[in-house]
């Protein structure tokens, strides 16, 4: 530090994260920018390509799009939001759809030229990594800048980390259940260990390193129940596991529920009718994720989180009185849904069992 060398029983490594750039053939020289930048721009281009159709490539597409900006998404994988429940991801896709953004999935950016004050973007099935395929394959339009959303890489340059022992991995400091690297005095925190990267997780990181390092009791970060949010309008929120996930792991079973926002009524008076929740439990009605296509899910999310770290199961969500009219009424409604499934399949067991005993019985 400006040459003077500092000595200390514990390190914190938390370094964070940066835009990652993909060596996409003349994106360099043709020139664009990335989410650290949007936010301080004084002009708004008439027309954008965004690059990555996660998370932040699609908040900005859309918040572009609202400024009046003619956007077109290109996104490598064959859908938006990958990471999502599907059915929602394709719900808020065709939301995008609707308000006029272009969005081309199963595509890779092949090139980008300047031509003028403006780009020229090529983009090919994502099979064709080189854009060597077949030219009624690619496809190429002109747009006035280029914002890259492609995900993100470790500011690990620099730190000397080698030298010190830290093991990295693809540029990613490795870390153990206490945040530990591979020198036990040395720790690390947020999105330098390539977990989740949010800035709530940093947090909880954050206060776990603390905790490590400073005081006796030690405590192992938990991962187990992590939500996070989308901001588009409406926002997609998502905690636990989707449903093909759960089914992965679970099997047979498991179980899905959905409530339709636009039956609920502060949505139809907010004019905020579009949207779904969906809660999957496994056996007992365990919680075992949640997600939410709804104006607020980021809020509304939380009631679900907080279900399934205390082992609450959904059940008894329905039996918990909710305000009226609000959004969270979604969550009650979809444990609704759950409940009646369960009466339904007692009361089949039940008229089964009746029967079979009505057989059995002497005339």
């Amino acid at each position: 530090m400006n040459g003077r060398r500092l000595r200390g029983r514990r390190f914190v490594i938390a370094t964070g994260s940066r835009a990652a750039v993909p060596p996409i053939p003349g994106l360099a020289e043709a020139g664009y920018f990335t989410h650290a930048e949007a936010f301080d721009r004084d002009t708004i281009p008439g027309s954008l390509a965004v690059v990555g159709g996660g998370p932040i490539g699609v908040e900005l597409a859309q918040a572009f799009r609202r400024l009046g900006v003619d956007v077109t998404v290109v996104e490598l994988l064959d859908g938006l939001m990958v990471r999502e429940e599907p059915e929602l991801a394709e719900l808020l896709t065709d939301r995008l759809r609707s308000e006029g953004i272009r969005i081309r999935t199963g595509r890779i950016v092949t090139r980008v030229e300047r031509v003028g004050d403006r780009r020229r973007v090529t983009i090919a099935p994502a099979g064709d990594a080189t854009g060597t395929g077949a030219e009624a394959d690619a496809e190429t339009f002109e747009v006035d800048e280029v914002l890259v959303a492609a995900g993100r890489a470790p500011n690990t340059e620099g730190l000397g980390l080698d030298e010190a022992g830290v093991a990295i991995s693809k540029g990613w400091v490795t870390v153990d259940a206490k945040l530990r690297t591979s020198r036990r005095h040395i720790f690390a925190a947020g999105d330098v260990t390539g977990g989740f990267l949010f800035t709530h997780v940093a947090d909880h990181e954050a206060r776990t390193v603390v905790q490590n390092a400073l005081f006796p009791v030690r405590a192992n970060i938990d991962y187990g129940v992590i939500p996070w949010c989308t901001y588009t309008d409406p926002e997609l929120a998502h905690v636990g596991l989707t449903e093909a996930e759960a089914r992965d792991r679970h099997g047979s079973a498991v179980s899905a529920h959905v409530y339709d926002i636009g039956n609920l009524d502060r949505a139809i008076a907010e004019r905020a009718a579009v949207g779904r929740v969906k809660i999957v439990v496994g056996k007992g009605g365990s919680i075992l994720g949640g997600h939410i296509l709804a104006a607020g899910g980021g809020t509304m999310i939380a009631e679900i989180a907080l279900a399934m770290k205390a082992g609450v199961k959904l059940g008894t969500l329905a039996s918990l009185v909710h305000p009226y009219p609000t959004m969270s009424e979604g969550v009650k409604r979809t444990a609704d849904a759950y409940r009646r499934t369960m009466l339904s399949g007692w009361r089949k067991s039940a008229v089964d069992l009746a029967l079979k005993v009505g057989r059995t019985l002497p005339p």
